[in-house]
């Protein structure tokens, strides 16, 4: 018996598959935005959470850690101990950016700012800096999730 999330899965690939003619689904979990998606590592443990892409060299094109919180919040995000630059969208429920800081750059030791929205969110997408700019990806454009 095939478990219920791997079915729905399965369903959503054949779906895809039928409506675009590509014979293929990625085995990781994806966020896009209009015809642009991204493989996600999804951040599920509280230490996970609080981790994130903190010590990291690098992140792949194409790649983004994606942080899902149970309850709608003000949820702030930091880049310390970071490596690399990112870009930071806070999406709400329904999928919608409601806030966005690009190109952040890694603390220094004089200043560490939190970056948080004016909006709750229910969610949050870390990508390389750049790429909402490079992809018009801006704020009310939507993101929906593939393969969760």
């Amino acid at each position: 018996m095939i478990p219920m999330t791997a079915m729905r899965y399965i369903v959503l690939c054949l779906l895809v598959i039928t409506a675009s003619g590509q014979g293929g689904c990625s085995q990781k979990p994806q966020a896009c935005a209009g015809s642009v998606c991204v493989d996600v590592e999804v951040a599920q443990s509280p230490e996970a959470m609080a981790r994130g892409l903190s010590g990291r060299e690098s992140l792949g094109a194409g790649q983004g850690m994606l942080f899902a919180f149970d309850t709608d919040g003000i949820y702030g995000f930091w880049m310390k101990d970071m490596k690399l630059d990112l870009d930071i969208l806070w999406l709400d429920r329904d999928g919608r950016i409601v806030y966005m800081q690009e190109n952040l750059l890694p603390c220094t030791p004089q200043a560490c700012p939190i970056y948080k929205p004016a909006r709750s969110a229910r969610y949050v997408l870390e990508v390389n800096a750049g790429f909402a700019a490079s992809h018009g990806i801006k704020l009310g454009s939507s993101v929906h999730f593939l393969g969760l």
